[in-house]
């Protein structure tokens, strides 16, 4: 134990070892030569120690996270620019501005708050909007791809609400309307 002392004031520090004290007084030492209060100093460290930290969210936010990794898929060559456009194009339209259970906008949510139904309700509303099943699969593609490298580089833990939305797709969406023969 090392008693410090300065000006009627106390202050106790215990070390492990002999060694590790007597480099604690020689620090000290150095240190009211510079004129350091050293009584403040450690009080201070002491209550900066104590106080919570804020810590920074977790996880992203959806439009936040979706674009950097579409970005960074393009960056790599898995996707091409037109794609990504695409991609970008189609999730500002039809994911971020979907309104979730809560009032929230879907892009509002962190990344480890969407759930597959919300993702199914994005797919409802675009089929109820009688637009095709590209536009579907230009929303819920990126989606799949960007939990998927989330799980696999261990920054969430599983599922992947976007893996399997086929109760929300339809039966028969992926079936072509019949040609007519001439």
């Amino acid at each position: 134990m090392v008693v410090i002392r300065w000006q009627g004031q106390r202050e106790l520090k215990v070390v492990r070892a002999e060694q590790d004290a007597k480099a604690l007084v020689q620090m000290i030492h150095k240190q009211e030569l510079a004129g350091v209060n050293v009584i403040d100093a450690i009080r201070q460290a002491r209550a900066r120690r104590l106080e919570p930290v804020a810590s920074a969210p977790a996880h992203p936010l959806l439009r936040d996270a979706l674009p950097l990794w579409i970005a960074a898929q393009q960056t790599a060559g898995e996707i091409r620019a037109a794609k990504a456009s695409y991609y970008r194009r189609r999730c500002a339209a039809w994911l971020y501005p979907h309104a979730v259970a809560d009032g929230r906008r879907l892009g509002d949510v962190t990344v480890d708050q969407v759930t597959r139904e919300m993702l199914g309700g994005v797919i409802r509303t675009i089929r109820e909007a009688g637009r095709s099943l590209a536009i579907v699969e230009s929303v819920r593609s990126p989606v799949k791809g960007l939990y998927a490298y989330l799980i696999e580089t261990k920054a969430l833990a599983g599922p992947n609400p976007a893996a399997d939305l086929r109760f929300f797709i339809g039966r028969n969406a992926h079936k072509r309307a019949p040609t007519a023969a001439f």
